[in-house]
C-alpha cells in the first residue's frame, strides 16, 4: 500500500478529495496518448491500479478516521462548552448565596439540605457509639454471661479516647439541641424527604403490595403506567428533583396508596390452611411450594424471609380478607408444625 501512495505522490493521511486531485494531475502526463515514452501504458496502468485501489479501501479508512476526530473534537468542544456554562451557574449561585442576608441564607435549600445531613449523621454516630459501649456489653452479658464484660472492656478501653472525644465534642456543641431545633429544616430537606419517601414506598411494596392477591406481572404493569405518566408530566419542570420526585416517588406511592386503601379497609376476614414444602432458596429468601401449586401466581404467598418455624412447619395458616377494592389480602401467616 505504501507503494501506491508513492506511486500518486500522497501521504497515508490523504483524504479522498486529495488522491484524486493527484491521480488527475499524474494522469495528464503518463496517459500514453500523451506521453510517448515506452513504459507510458504500463505507468498509466500502475496509476490507475494505485487510485482505483486507494480510493476504495485507504481512503475511506481515512475519511473514516477523520470523521471519528471531527466527532472527538466536537464532542471536546461541547463538553468544554458544558463545563464552562456549569461553573458560570456555580459561580452565579455562589455569588446570589454571598448577597443573601445570614437570615435568608440559612433558609435557603443549599444550607438547609447541608445542615440537616450533618445533623444527622453525627446524631446517628452518637446513637451507634452509645450502643457500642453500653447496649452491646448489656446484649453480649445476658447471653454468654460475665465474659462477655470482659471481652467488651478489652476492646472498649483501648479505643476510649477516639469515642469519648467524640461524645463530648458532640454534646458540647449542642448537637443533640440543634437536632431538635432545627427538625424542622431536617424533615422538609429535600435529600431527607427522597430517602424517607424511597423508603417507604419499598416497605409499603413489601407489607402490603405483595400481600394482595395479584398477579405479580399485574403489579409491574401498574408501576409502569404510572412511571409512564410521571415521565411524561415531569417534562414540564425544569427542577432535577421535582422530575426525579414524580418518577421515583409519586410514580410508585399513587400504586402503593391504592393498594394500602384496599389492603387497610377490608372486611370479612377468614383462615386457610394448606401444607406446603419449602426450597433452600437463597441466603436471606426462602420459596415455599404450597399443596396443588395454590397461589403459585402471588410471589407474596410464597416467599419469606429464613425463619426456623418455616423449616420446621409442613402446614401454613393463612388469614385472608376481601379488600375494599375487590382483592384479596394477607393479613396473617403462621407456619404450624405436625411433628
Amino acid at each position: 500500500m505504501n507503494n501506491y501512495y508513492q506511486i500518486l505522490g500522497v501521504t497515508s493521511n490523504a483524504t479522498s478529495a486529495q488522491i484524486k486531485k493527484a491521480f488527475r494531475a499524474k494522469a495528464k502526463l503518463l496517459h500514453p496518448d500523451v506521453n510517448k515514452a515506452e513504459n507510458a501504458h504500463e505507468a498509466f496502468v500502475l496509476l490507475t491500479e494505485a487510485y482505483e485501489f486507494l480510493i476504495n479501501t485507504a481512503g475511506t479508512y481515512t475519511n473514516t478516521a477523520k470523521q471519528k476526530q471531527q466527532q472527538a473534537q466536537r464532542r471536546a468542544a461541547y463538553k468544554k462548552e458544558w463545563e464552562q456554562k456549569e461553573r458560570e451557574k456555580a459561580r452565579a449561585k455562589a455569588q446570589e448565596y454571598a448577597r443573601m442576608k445570614y437570615e435568608a441564607y440559612i433558609k435557603s435549600d443549599v444550607y438547609k439540605t447541608t445542615e440537616a445531613i450533618n445533623v444527622v449523621v453525627d446524631f446517628i454516630g452518637l446513637i451507634f457509639i452509645v450502643f457500642l459501649i453500653i447496649g452491646l456489653p448489656v446484649f453480649t452479658y445476658i447471653e454468654h454471661g460475665n465474659i462477655a464484660l470482659i471481652i467488651s472492656g478489652i476492646v472498649l478501653l483501648p479505643t476510649s479516647p477516639l469515642w469519648f472525644r467524640f461524645i463530648v465534642r458532640t454534646l458540647s456543641t449542642g448537637k443533640l439541641r440543634s437536632f431538635y431545633i432545627k427538625k424542622e429544616a431536617t424533615l422538609k430537606s429535600k435529600t431527607i424527604t427522597f430517602v424517607v419517601l424511597f423508603i417507604l414506598n419499598w416497605v409499603l411494596f413489601f407489607n402490603v403490595v405483595l400481600n394482595t392477591l395479584v398477579n405479580i406481572y399485574v403489579i409491574l404493569g401498574l408501576y409502569l403506567l404510572t412511571f409512564t405518566i410521571a415521565l411524561f408530566l415531569s417534562k414540564r419542570y425544569k427542577s432535577h428533583f421535582t422530575r426525579v420526585y414524580y418518577k421515583f416517588l409519586l410514580a410508585p406511592g399513587i400504586v402503593n396508596l391504592f393498594f394500602c386503601i384496599n389492603y387497610w379497609v377490608s372486611f370479612n376476614q377468614h383462615e386457610q390452611q394448606h401444607w406446603y414444602t419449602y426450597k433452600m432458596g437463597s441466603p436471606v429468601f426462602k420459596e415455599i411450594v404450597i399443596d396443588n401449586n395454590k397461589f403459585d401466581q402471588y410471589i407474596g404467598m410464597r416467599f419469606f424471609l429464613i425463619d426456623e418455624e418455616l423449616k420446621d412447619g409442613s402446614q401454613i395458616n393463612f388469614t385472608l380478607a376481601d379488600g375494599l377494592f375487590g382483592l384479596k389480602t394477607v393479613h396473617n401467616v403462621e407456619f404450624n408444625s405436625t411433628h
